[in-house]
């Protein structure tokens, strides 16, 4: 069986046709000159240098008792280095019944894996995975999951950059430091993290850091959150105090970040609150900073190729959602 296989180092199997040589990271190499990494265990940064630049044509990936997550940051070490050709086959074995199927199966698409039964041979050279759209935005209500999705998306990728947009830990606030640092032991250690140090005094919205990043080629973007920019370009209008004519800057801030989504340069994932589900905020800060959050996502919206709704960390893809059936208002 497929996930039974463990080719020790300098052995030799075969598989469907396939000859399998053993090393410490373990590859199989095919009749026709294919080759497939075989890795018996997680991918340690000792296996690299080996694999740098090999362009294989697939990967067989032992997911074990890891969360699917770690496997996924196998690929991108993987890819870091070359050691995978655009269009390699990336398999995943060793799975157990603590794995929800249907959910696992979804995640591991995100990432370009599928799963095989066993016994089943290993194919190579299948199309690459879907490219991440240019735009993707991911919403959602308070601890719904949906930083956490939105870092499943990139989770992959051999390079990120991290955009945090909320305010730093001073040492005032323990549970706050807390949630950001639940945050920083998510992201990889390759993944660079860009912490947030926009102005609070008004400039243009073209200068902004979001709006800089945005404009630079580069790896793709995570920005988490979208609240935290807001609530950061709200003080510099002015709105807390009602400042005259901050409704005017707001929304010059609100087309500059518009107008930075729409010609980035990059993929890029941003996370937003959906802060209009529960009851209206009791006090006018907190209407203000409802309000123009909404305005802002629904902007953003309007011009993003993706965007997903988050919930109980199961995501609802707004762009292939069903249209309501009007046939009976037809008749009526």
């Amino acid at each position: 069986m497929l996930d039974q296989l463990s080719p020790a180092p300098g052995d030799t199997l075969e598989l469907d046709g396939v000859r399998l040589l053993g090393l410490p990271a373990g590859l199989v190499a095919g009749h026709d000159g294919r080759a497939v990494l075989w890795a018996r265990r997680p991918i340690d940064p000792s296996d690299l240098d080996g694999l740098a630049d090999a362009g294989l044509d697939g990967a067989v990936l032992d997911l074990g008792d890891r969360e699917p997550r770690a496997l996924a940051h196998d690929v991108a070490l993987l890819r870091r280095v070359g050691a995978l050709a655009p269009d390699a086959d990336l398999i995943a074995v060793g799975l157990t019944h603590d794995h929800a199927p249907s959910r696992l199966v979804e995640r591991l698409a995100l990432w370009g894996v599928r799963v095989v039964a066993p016994g089943t041979g290993v194919g190579v050279g299948h199309p690459a995975p879907p490219r991440l759209p240019r735009r993707t935005l991911v919403l959602g209500p308070a601890s719904s999951g949906k930083s956490a999705y939105a870092e499943d998306l990139l989770a992959a990728a051999p390079e990120v950059s991290y955009l945090a947009t909320s305010p730093a830990a001073d040492g005032r606030d323990a549970e706050w430091a807390e949630r950001i640092r639940r945050h920083q032991v998510r992201r990889p250690a390759w993944w660079t993290t860009i912490e947030s140090t926009e102005p609070t005094e008004p400039l243009e919205p073209a200068h902004t850091e979001v709006a800089r990043l945005l404009a630079t080629p580069g790896p793709p973007v995570l920005l988490d959150s979208l609240g935290g920019w807001v609530g950061t370009a709200l003080t510099r209008c002015g709105a807390w105090e009602d400042r005259p004519g901050w409704s005017q800057l707001w929304q010059q801030e609100v087309e500059g970040m518009v107008q930075a989504w729409r010609a980035c340069r990059r993929p890029v994932v941003a996370v937003g609150e959906e802060t209009g589900w529960g009851v209206v905020p009791g006090t006018a800060s907190g209407r203000v900073f409802r309000d123009a959050l909404g305005t802002l996502t629904r902007r953003l919206a309007e011009q993003s190729e993706r965007t997903l709704v988050v919930v109980a960390g199961r995501a609802i893809d707004l762009d292939r959602a069903p249209e309501p059936d009007r046939s009976m208002e037809a008749l009526s």
